[in-house]
């Protein structure tokens, strides 16, 4: 009988370690983070639309207001793949306003998301400008899975 029970308790475990999961949703496993939690940060950022084109990233943590510089290979547009394994192409502009509300949501001291381009101008968003644009938007960005989801629903079917 228990080699019967471990049999079967190895398989239920084999079955849910094979569920997959979409890696943006997995971006609230790191709600609440610290812009000095190097890990945390690189946790986020390598789940984030145009992973694929990350060419590393700096934490600016030696004064306020706190920030992070992303770097990417050049592109224009990348694929975002939605929760019910739909895709979408997104527009550089768009991937970067909303991968930097996205940090900002996540990353409780995170103030400035900065993107180096390669061979492009540095684009950088702060979180008054868009809290101001957006209202109350970026705090409830990552509210909930489900506020997740829609947030990356509103931009990829734009």
């Amino acid at each position: 009988m228990k080699r019967l029970m471990m049999v079967l308790m190895l398989t239920l475990l084999a079955l849910v370690g094979c569920k997959q999961s979409n890696p943006m949703t997995e971006l609230l496993n790191y709600k609440g983070s610290y812009i000095g939690d190097n890990a945390a940060v690189g946790h986020i950022i390598e789940r984030l639309p145009a992973h694929e084109y990350l060419d590393g990233f700096e934490l600016q943590t030696s004064q306020e207001p706190y920030g992070i510089t992303i770097n990417y290979k050049n592109f224009d547009e990348a694929t975002i793949e939605l929760e019910d394994g739909s895709t979408s192409k997104v527009s550089l502009n768009e991937i970067l306003q909303s991968n930097s509300m996205m940090i900002l949501s996540l990353v409780k001291n995170a103030e400035i998301v900065s993107f180096n381009i390669e061979n492009q101008e540095t684009i950088t968003f702060d979180r008054a400008t868009l809290s101001k644009t957006y209202g109350n938007t970026l705090d409830s960005i990552s509210e909930d899975l489900s506020s997740l989801q829609n947030f990356i629903k509103s931009y990829a079917h734009k």
